[in-house]
């Protein structure tokens, strides 16, 4: 696939290992800093961070090392190398999160 390159922007944390996408919204791991960040992805390609949507895995020095959105956008779900645990989070904005989603 031949594309035009966007730009760049910060990963929002150190060493990103990890990313998913649903509709306008990326969220990527960042391994050093355990830490998921979102960003809202603009018609031209720019990316633009979600405000408040930084979220520390569980635990600090865990080595996150996977990123995944469920089938319908509501969860994100994060892979932990150093003692094999899955964080979930519901994603801001989504019925999970508000509590009406049940």
């Amino acid at each position: 696939m031949q594309g035009i390159h966007q730009g760049r922007d910060r990963a929002g944390g150190s060493t990103p290992v990890s990313l998913t996408v649903h509709d306008d919204r990326l969220y990527v791991l960042n391994q050093g800093s355990d830490q998921i960040t979102g960003f809202r992805i603009h018609r031209d390609g720019r990316l633009a961070p979600i405000d408040g949507s930084t979220q520390a895995l569980h635990a600090a020095h865990v080595v996150g090392v996977q990123v995944s959105l469920s089938a319908g956008g509501d969860f994100l779900v994060a892979s932990e190398k150093i003692g094999g645990d899955i964080d979930v989070f519901a994603r801001a904005g989504s019925p999970a999160a508000s509590g009406s989603g049940r």
